[in-house]
């Protein structure tokens, strides 16, 4: 028996087995399973099995979309062979009695937008939520209540309280007196900036509403320890949430209802002035509609129709054949796109048109269509709808009155083409307008912990931050540098100075060694003489 196949990921499997007479079914599983060559191998890995009822299956052992496909062929030892038959999750079911279970991806639409995950647990739809799905509920409508964590928010902030407290005390332990960085004027006005972050009123907030964290509990006491009054700020919680929010976090609004606020970036300024917002080009989604047909004809065997979902990558196929009905295709395609998990939908126009609509907006959104002819026919002609890709646009405009970038709905405040970059960069707001038009004003505000973010960046990251600033711990790191290049170089100067120093010594003192041997040798020479003067007058 000849295994060939692919695992989930598209990989090639091949393994063969030769039956005895003492081979069991076990004995098929095993080869199947095998480690070299089979569906175990390393990489995306599959099981083969038998089920209660005495069916060969073999299961992906990946969650999502998958390529997984197995063909059974048996060589007889009198000659000849027989096809057991071949299934597979991207061809459709092939051959024998088989039951196929495809895995696809966990699909959810949140608020017009559907999203694809590999898990039933999705945390990109709603910021700060998570979402763990436990059924399919296609077609109704799912209301889900989001309640404010009051104990977790507390703990955040008594966390930020607690990090502050230490790297002041930090700072001043080793920026005293004996200290490492003993009387480092750098190191305590970067401790002073973050005290003032936390003490100075937030800017860029609306007129009148409160915008000091004292306010809300968040203070220093006499001995310049930050600490929060717990009572005081779970009552603002409970009467201001929304001042609390954006006295603490990084925060937006717009004034026109068809826009909103979604996130910033560190290059984002707060904005005492509100930053502008037109917009020229406004979104769409991807879209297809062909000729009109009531019934598929087609010459020879069933074609196939593939659509690709450009923003997932994932593909459906369908048979099409001769004498389907055009509700038949339009039931099909739905049934493919969920179970493939496709952000597409198929439709029926009023004068009976096949119709390609996609969920989400922008260019990155649409879709591919490709067809495989039968044989002996192919009727896709008839359908109207071109091989080919199609997208949708998306949305163009400006912020602070400088052109941003468009993806989907999603408009980004861009650097600018003058010097500096434009306090609007890296805002994002989102237009779910249809039409282009000045679309009034957005604010940004940083909050206190959006502050302090900024200042950390600033004052310890390594290189170029964000904004594009050097971070004031290179700046400290380069002076440094520049000092200890500075005093090795006095060092070598000095050493220098001293050789010479050495040498000319020397050089005196072994003068001076010579002239003492030579003023020894006139004394001696003279007590001779003296001595011998002495013997002739006796």
């Amino acid at each position: 028996i000849t295994l060939q196949g692919m695992r989930g990921d598209g990989t090639s499997a091949s393994r063969s087995i030769t039956v005895g007479a003492g081979t069991t079914v076990q004995d098929l599983l095993n080869s199947m399973n095998n480690a070299s060559g089979g569906f175990g191998a390393a990489g995306r890995s599959a099981t083969a099995s038998i089920a209660v009822d005495g069916r060969l299956t073999v299961t992906d052992g990946t969650a999502g979309d998958s390529q997984l496909g197995l063909s059974l062929t048996v060589a007889r030892a009198g000659g000849g062979t027989t096809t057991l038959g071949a299934f597979g999750t991207a061809n459709g079911v092939v051959g024998r009695t088989v039951t196929i279970s495809t895995g696809q991806n966990a699909s959810v639409r949140v608020d017009g937008r559907v999203f694809a995950q590999r898990t039933n647990s999705v945390s990109n739809a709603i910021g700060g939520v998570t979402l763990d799905l436990r059924a399919t509920t296609s077609g109704t409508a799912v209301p889900i209540t989001v309640q404010r964590d009051t104990d977790t928010i507390v703990k955040s902030v008594q966390a930020m309280t607690t990090a502050y407290n230490a790297l002041r005390a930090w700072v001043t332990t080793n920026s005293a007196g004996g200290g490492v960085l003993a009387l480092d004027s750098s190191l305590r006005a970067m401790a002073n900036t973050l005290t003032s972050s936390v003490l100075a009123p937030v800017s860029g907030l609306v007129a009148g509403v409160p915008s000091n964290a004292a306010l809300f509990g968040l203070q220093h006491d006499k001995t310049g320890i930050l600490s929060l009054d717990v009572k005081v700020f779970t009552a603002a919680l409970a009467s201001q949430p929304v001042a609390v929010q954006a006295v603490l976090g990084q925060t937006g609004d717009a004034t026109d209802g068809e826009v909103s606020f979604v996130s910033s970036d560190n290059r984002t300024q707060p904005s005492a002035t509100p930053y502008g917002v037109a917009i020229t080009q406004a979104a769409t989604q991807a879209s297809a509609s062909g000729a009109i047909w009531a019934t598929y004809a087609t010459t020879g065997t069933a074609d196939t129709m593939t659509i690709t979902d450009r923003a997932s990558g994932a593909v459906a196929s369908i048979l099409l054949s001769n004498g389907d009905a055009i509700d038949t295709v339009v039931a099909r395609l739905n049934a493919e796109f969920g179970a493939r998990g496709l952000g597409l939908a198929a439709s029926k126009t009023v004068d009976s048109r096949l119709k390609l609509d996609v969920s989400e907006f922008g260019s990155a959104a649409g879709f591919t269509i490709a067809y495989t002819p039968g044989v002996g026919g192919d009727g896709t002609a008839g359908l109207g709808l071109a091989a080919g890709s199609t997208g949708g646009l998306d949305v163009a405009g400006t912020i602070h009155g400088v052109v941003g970038v468009g993806a989907g709905q999603s408009l980004t405040g861009a650097v600018g083409a003058g010097p500096g970059i434009d306090p609007a960069a890296g805002i994002v707001v989102r237009y779910v307008g249809s039409t282009a038009r000045a679309a009034g004003t957005v604010r940004f505000s940083l909050g206190v912990n959006g502050l302090l973010a900024r200042l950390t960046e600033v004052l310890s990251a390594g290189g170029t931050t964000t904004s594009g600033a050097t971070s004031s711990t290179d700046l400290q790191i380069t002076n440094l540098q520049r000092r200890s290049s500075t005093l090795a170089q006095q060092l070598t100067n000095i050493t220098s100075r001293l050789a010479v120093r050495r040498a000319t010594l020397t050089a005196q003192f072994v003068a001076m060694e010579s002239a003492i041997a030579r003023t020894n040798a006139i004394a001696s020479s003279l007590t001779s003489q003296i001595n011998a003067l002495s013997s002739q007058q006796r």
